[in-house]
């Protein structure tokens, strides 16, 4: 029986429980209606492997945008602070708002040059 349930074939029918067995998977392979949705069960496995690879790559895409919006709010908050803590030292030495502000616009100007190149 194990030997038929491995490789579903005339060949490997041994014994009439499996002749039997033959019989109704026969009858399931010539049924026009039936034969589309025929499955080995190696069929059915790999079927069911590359759902899972699918699942598995939707759900490592999705753990991936989460971690990588963390991460660059974490960044954010960190480079949010270190121009807070410099502007707050430059206004401490003397500097006016608008001096901080003329050089906030010449940096981004910079930076934004660099990125156009």
């Amino acid at each position: 029986m194990l030997k038929y349930m491995q490789d579903s074939k005339k060949s490997s029918v041994v014994d009439e429980a499996t002749r039997e067995l033959d019989k109704y998977v026969s009858n399931v392979r010539r049924n026009p209606e039936i034969r589309g949705n025929y499955m080995t069960f190696g069929d059915r496995l790999d079927w069911e492997k590359e759902l899972s690879r699918e699942e598995g790559r939707q759900e490592g895409r999705q753990e991936g945008r989460q971690e990588g919006r963390q991460e660059g709010r974490q960044e954010g908050r960190q480079e949010g602070q270190a121009l807070l803590a410099d502007a707050i030292k430059q206004l401490r030495e003397g500097k006016t708002v608008e001096n901080l502000v003329e050089a906030g616009v010449d940096r981004a100007t910079a930076e934004l040059a660099m990125t156009c190149k």
